[in-house]
């Protein structure tokens, strides 16, 4: 071979390997365009994994039929003497020239190809694969040409282990995204159920493994997950007692068949257990991965069990919030009207205008005693997931016919609903309620104004009146102003009140924006 030829044959390929492509992808035209310029047609070549001990055809060119046909099936499996001395660490030459094992077992038209040249693509830190460029004799192969295929080899390796570092950097970058976004997902499972199930879906996506489960110290399969992605066609040279004796050592939970199998701990009663037909699957990247799921997993239960822990003592408060607003008020006002009903017995005969009076305000306090019930009631229904702006048009349509009383709404936010999870509409819901009472109760308003806005960072209620008015230093001394800060800051948001004395009041509530996406 010239050297021009030669270092017209290294440029294209160096060009063909700097298009910012896949090497695989071009290798194809890197072999064809080697072998047209060496004389020569059918060259093929191999991805080799060390660890997992596998060949993976991944360039094809100019085969004759005994090689090319069944999808290259005499290519793609049993036992070749290049790939054995290459797998066994024996290739140490730069070139191996053999009598190919494949063309001799191939049935069918060889075009007269026996022998090629196996060149190993490895560098100083990695081996990488095989490429085989065949010749019907030896004589082809000529000190030139062999040289010339060694430099090829070179170029190749070093791209291919440059691709393979930037394809794992790649790898580690798309797996820390997925593992942020894993770990705000299963913030919202409501159930370990569901959690386990997310758990061995993550497994089997972010590894790339076969199949993944979620165990308990029991044995009990909690949740599976299969890939439904075909692995690439390999074949490997892991001695036939060896396949056997790994394979006995493994007792699959996600697989019939398990030739890799790692795990890590959810917790003291859970595992997750990722398996995979191929052996030597799994690397320490690979257990790195499915430990941070399992660590997700665990803070996701514990996230779960606070969560129901704190709903437990929701209930509690809320009724416990229910006695102390029905001794507090309702029954101040029952006991205030039995007070009243024994004054107008006593004075029925002696005073009837007096006991009329005494009458007419036992009415007023039982009427004040059903209104508190009535909205107590109204509260209760609404506490599951209720929405805001239909609690606002809700008080303003249960106020519109009371004497004396104009209820406005002078801005309505309609995205506010979303932008709450259902504990936090749950709340504000509640505050409005308390508020508007409270307004109502020691205000005596003529108007009330209500508005509902949204900011980049939270969510405002406030309610404006032109009652009396009250020391807002007082404004936690009554139960429900109480109780209304208590809710809203549980949820991490905040009350104001502005008022002076004869001044009116405003009320103001804000909770945060939670962007809170429901999942199923």
């Amino acid at each position: 071979m010239s050297s021009s030829l030669e270092q017209e044959l290294l440029s294209e390929i160096s060009k063909e390997l700097a298009c910012g492509g896949r090497v695989d992808k071009a290798l194809p035209r890197v072999l064809a365009r080697l072998a047209a310029l060496l004389g020569l047609k059918a060259a093929w070549a191999f991805a080799y994994d060390h660890r997992r001990r596998t060949y993976r055809l991944i360039a094809t060119t100019g085969l004759p039929p005994a090689l090319g046909q069944r999808e290259c099936h005499a290519l793609r499996g049993g036992w070749c003497e290049c790939q054995d001395q290459f797998d066994a660490g024996n290739m140490r030459e730069a070139i191996t020239i053999v009598r190919c094992s494949r063309l001799e077992r191939a049935r069918g038209d060889k075009e007269g190809l026996a022998y090629h040249a196996s060149v190993p693509l490895a560098s100083d830190s990695a081996r990488l694969g095989v490429m085989n460029i065949a010749a019907q004799d030896r004589e082809y192969f000529s000190p030139e040409t062999l040289r010339v295929l060694s430099t090829v080899g070179a170029h190749l390796a070093t791209a291919m282990e440059r691709e393979w570092h930037a394809v794992l950097a790649e790898r580690h970058v798309a797996c820390l995204r997925e593992l942020i976004a894993l770990g705000q997902y299963m913030a919202t499972a409501d159930r370990e159920a569901r959690l386990f199930r997310i758990t061995a879906d993550a497994a089997v996506k972010l590894i790339g493994c076969e199949g993944a489960a979620v165990i308990a110290s029991t044995g009990e399969r909690l949740a599976a997950a299969k890939s439904e992605t075909r692995s690439p066609r390999m074949y490997t040279y892991w001695p036939t007692e060896m396949v056997k004796q790994i394979r006995s050592s493994i007792r699959p939970v996600a697989l019939l068949r398990a030739g890799d199998q790692i795990e890590a701990a959810i917790s003291s009663e859970a595992k997750i257990v990722a398996e995979d037909s191929t052996i030597g699957r799994f690397d320490e990247t690979d257990q790195c991965i499915l430990e941070a799921i399992a660590l997700m997993a665990r803070q996701a239960l514990v996230a779960l069990d606070t969560r129901r822990r704190h709903a437990e003592w929701r209930a509690v408060s809320e009724r416990q919030t229910i006695a102390s607003h029905l001794h507090d008020s309702v029954n101040q006002r029952l006991f205030s009207a039995a007070m009243f009903t024994h004054a107008a017995q006593a004075e029925i005969e002696r005073d009837p205008h007096k006991a009329v009076r005494y009458l007419t305000k036992i009415q007023i306090l039982i009427d004040d005693a059903r209104q508190e019930l009535r909205q107590l009631a109204s509260t209760l229904r609404h506490t599951d997931a209720p929405s805001v702006s239909d609690t606002m048009r809700r008080v303003a349509r249960d106020l519109a016919d009371l004497p004396g009383l104009t209820v406005h709404i002078r801005a309505m936010a309609p995205d506010a609903d979303t932008c709450l999870r259902p504990s936090a509409r749950a709340a504000l819901c509640r505050a409005i309620d308390e508020a508007v009472q409270n307004a109502l109760r020691h205000g005596a308003p003529s108007r009330l104004e209500m508005a509902l806005l949204v900011d980049d960072e939270r969510i405002l209620f406030r309610l404006i009146d032109d009652g009396r008015g009250f020391d807002p230093a007082r404004a936690d001394a009554g139960f429900g102003l109480a109780s209304i800060r208590q809710q809203i800051e549980a949820e991490g948001g905040g009350v104001r009140w502005v008022s002076k004395p004869g001044q009116g009041a405003q009320f103001e509530a804000w909770l945060p924006q939670h962007g809170w996406n429901q999942h199923e």
